[in-house]
């Protein structure tokens, strides 16, 4: 975790014996872009555990060595069920990738990047899943330029900045479970 880049530098993973092991490809290894929000809180968490030299682990168990997977699990699930965040379609730690790239696309992010921030092989890989969102964010943004040029071109009025996250239905598709092709 590099809190002053804001950067979360993916290396290497824990195994089920919580021991580190290579990457399943080398372009698994990347920096993932974080919010500043985030850092701060995951800062915060860092600095209030009794094991915080730059080598360890950001989340430990009492004795400092990374989670287990299934205690990781498990405090997920308890988290989405406090959260209340229950309802149709099962909500999963890889759910929480497919948003993060959601997010991403929504916001009008270049295959390029968001492949990379995934730690796919390639752009390919990206665009055989999330297509669909790129598609439809292109589409939109389309849309949206020229129904604001006919309404100026009507009403003779000058440009307007647009008002709200015109990406929410992006987001909101992929939240609400609609996955697309391969089931992502």
């Amino acid at each position: 975790m590099d809190f002053d880049a804001g950067l979360l530098r993916v290396r290497q993973q824990l195994s089920r014996r919580r021991t580190p092991k290579q990457l399943k490809t080398p372009s698994a290894q990347r920096e993932v872009v974080l919010a500043p929000a985030l850092v701060t809180l995951l800062r915060e968490h860092w600095l209030a555990s009794p094991h915080k030299t730059p080598e360890e682990f950001v989340f430990t168990d009492a004795l400092g060595r990374g989670l287990d997977y299934r205690d990781v699990g498990e405090g997920f699930r308890a988290a989405v069920k406090a959260a209340g965040l229950t309802g149709p379609g099962r909500l999963s730690l890889h759910s929480l990738r497919h948003t993060f790239a959601s997010l991403l696309i929504a916001k009008g992010l270049d295959v390029v990047f968001v492949s990379r921030q995934l730690g796919h092989a390639s752009p390919a890989t990206t665009l055989g899943v999330y297509a669909h969102l790129f598609d439809q964010v292109q589409h939109a943004a389309t849309a949206r330029a020229a129904l604001e040029e006919s309404y100026q071109t009507m009403t003779g009025t000058q440009p307007r900045e647009p008002r709200g996250p015109a990406s929410r239905p992006v987001v909101a598709l992929l939240v609400a479970g609609e996955s697309g092709p391969g089931g992502h």
